[in-house]
């Protein structure tokens, strides 16, 4: 029987529900192969980009050769004649989004949206679906307030969503999707709609499009060290850190009526993450803390209620030698701040790190043991706990990364004093200073800007 690309699509769907990482990998990469449309062929592969980074065998060289296998599906591609000499009071930047909802990249993304100077920029929103729900609500209504801009492209061909980017002379475009959501803004970015454009925030490798597509990709020192600009088809945009974390509301809220967490009689490891994340390497890792911490225990939250994942990790788990009984495994629920009190250090995934749950958990003042890795993405977590000032709980490999578990988990009177320490000194730490992030990122911006010979002061 001849298997289409539709077959793969919904074969990517069944391993992603079983928590198979390389399955979801394997068939997104068959669906690109036998797709018939270009369109849904790009959205296939720019899922097999995303699927790749779960693989802990995938090195940086795998990726950037994978990530340029996706700029020869733009051979002919035809961009937008080139922009005028704009000449605006205020630099116009556009932030493209597949969707403006409540998510990790929102909690990085919303101090970019609504922070910058707005003496120097206009804002303008653009979404290519027509979700939405509370942020978008708050969204819209902040930047009404304002008097500045939100769009939705949503049933428009690539050609008029470049041209409705266009017609409103942003100068600068700030893509916050990369390959995730299959890869919907990388379209409308290969049309070149703006003249200068930016990525970041969304994603996290290089985006694999034509040279000369994106004029900066945003990192820090923790993501890409000198030297490493190879690996990238874009240039890098460095900035002293490459996030800032903006809580919600009703995370202040949460937190206020928290203490800092106390850690009483055996050590509670703690992991909340997409299980696709969970690596044989990672699990064996922590089967090792676990070993040596005999009255220790470890609990591991998915972020889908769906029992067949959590099966298929138990069942890895315990081939693996991990101590079952100290072992718990819970499925994903829409309320899950509660776990953060329930344990005393969260082991970060390893290559594919936490972002969001990890600036959550330090938020909340319980400690985060990450795995620097090779790449861009395999070094989020680290970019995180260096703005938050935590740089000891930072690991150079799986024995460092075993040796600062155990160092945390080992002394209950050490490890209560720096859950109180952290609680305390979070609040003020570089990854919520949100204000100076959004100024230094708004001076590198107008920077850009001048350089481009496109703003008359």
């Amino acid at each position: 029987m001849e298997r289409d690309a539709y077959y793969y699509e919904e074969k990517a769907e069944e391993f992603s529900l079983a928590g198979d990482a390389e399955g979801v990998a394997a068939a997104l990469y068959q669906a690109a192969v036998h797709d018939k449309y270009l369109r849904s062929q790009r959205q296939h592969y720019s899922g097999y980009l995303f699927a790749l980074h779960y693989l802990e065998e995938i090195g940086a060289e795998d990726l950037r050769a994978a990530h340029l296998a996706y700029g020869e599906l733009y051979g002919e591609e035809e961009a937008l004649p080139a922009a005028s000499n704009y000449q605006h009071r205020r630099i116009r930047i556009g932030f493209l989004a597949p969707r403006f909802v409540e998510s990790s990249v929102m909690r990085f993304a919303e101090p970019l949206l609504l922070g910058l100077d707005r003496e120097q920029f206009e804002v303008f929103a653009f979404a290519i679906e027509e979700e939405e729900d509370s942020f978008t609500s708050y969204l819209k209504e902040q930047l009404d307030t304002q008097g500045e801009h939100y769009f939705c492209l949503y049933g428009q061909s690539l050609e008029e969503g470049a041209w409705a980017i266009r017609n409103q002379e942003i100068d600068i475009l700030f893509d916050l999707g990369g390959h995730s959501e299959g890869g919907q803004t990388l379209m409308l970015m290969a049309k070149k709609p703006a003249p200068i454009q930016l990525s970041g925030l969304g994603y996290f490798d290089t985006l694999g499009l034509p040279e000369g597509t994106v004029d900066g990709l945003l990192a820090d020192g923790a993501l890409v060290q000198n030297g490493e600009e190879g690996f990238f088809t874009e240039p890098i945009f460095r900035l002293p850190q490459a996030v800032a974390f903006q809580p919600t509301a009703a995370m202040r809220d949460f937190r206020e009526g928290m203490s800092a967490r106390r850690a009483q009689g055996p050590v509670t490891f703690g992991v909340v993450q997409n299980v696709l994340k969970v690596t044989n390497g990672a699990l064996r890792a922590w089967g090792r803390v676990l070993q040596e911490l005999p009255a220790s225990r470890l609990i591991i939250k998915d972020v889908l209620p769906q029992s067949e994942r959590l099966e298929r990790l138990r069942r890895r788990a315990k081939d693996l030698g991990l101590p079952m009984e100290r072992v718990k495994l819970q499925g994903g629920s829409l309320s899950y701040w509660h776990f953060y009190q329930e344990i005393d250090i969260v082991l970060d995934t390893f290559p594919y790190p936490g972002g969001f749950m990890t600036a959550l958990a330090l938020y909340f003042g319980v400690p985060v043991v990450t795995l620097r890795g090779c790449s861009y993405g395999a070094r989020f977590g680290a970019s995180i706990l260096k703005a938050a000032g935590r740089e000891e709980w930072i690991a150079g490999s799986v024995e460092e990364y075993v040796g600062k578990a155990l160092e945390l988990g080992g002394d209950a009177v050490k490890l209560r004093q720096e859950q109180e320490r952290l609680f305390e000194e979070i609040v003020d730490s570089s990854l919520l200073d949100v204000s100076t992030y959004v100024r230094k990122l708004a001076d590198e911006l107008s920077y850009l800007h001048r350089l481009r010979g496109r703003w008359q002061p």
